[in-house]
């Protein structure tokens, strides 16, 4: 969620704006130059989950995201052709669990496991044929976090 939008007037004259982005791990800044910022001014002014597509820039311990691409997050996981779940051997407890969620959750959006083989220094990834697709739908993502106390492991493509 964006928490704080600062807008100002570049030195060209362009509005553009500088904010904070939090989600349950923690905060960071956002830099959003003008023309992504008329592209999605009313989404970030909205209060709802987003999704933040940009480049990562890290100076002196602090990190800034220079925003490239905004979107509501329902529609961008409607949107989702493919998710990778980064499973860590911490995980493979619940992925039992995991299977029964994916089976409450049908539909078009594939999926795949990455399990990371720490003693290999390798991971593997194995593509889910059952149940075919996954809706990545809200409920799913609270299934997700419910079940491994968070979400942070997802990967999305469009």
């Amino acid at each position: 969620l964006v928490t704080t939008l600062r807008e100002i007037i570049s030195k060209k004259g362009s509005r553009m704006a500088f904010g904070q982005l939090e989600d349950l791990t923690g905060s960071v800044e956002m830099v959003i130059f003008p023309e992504p910022f008329a592209k999605s001014e009313m989404q970030l002014k909205a209060d709802q989950p987003l999704l933040i597509g940009g480049t990562l820039k890290k100076e002196g311990g602090e990190a800034k995201i220079l925003v490239d691409r905004v979107g509501l997050l329902t529609e961008m996981l409607k949107k989702s052709k493919a998710m990778t779940l980064k499973i860590q051997p911490s995980m493979e407890q619940h992925l039992t669990s995991l299977s029964q969620l994916l089976n409450r959750h049908p539909g078009k959006t594939s999926i795949e496991l990455e399990l990371q083989l720490p003693e290999l220094e390798k991971s593997v990834t194995l593509n889910i044929l059952e149940p075919d697709g996954v809706n990545p739908s809200e409920e799913f993502f609270e299934g997700l976090q419910s079940l491994f106390g968070r979400t942070d492991f997802v990967e999305i493509r469009s």
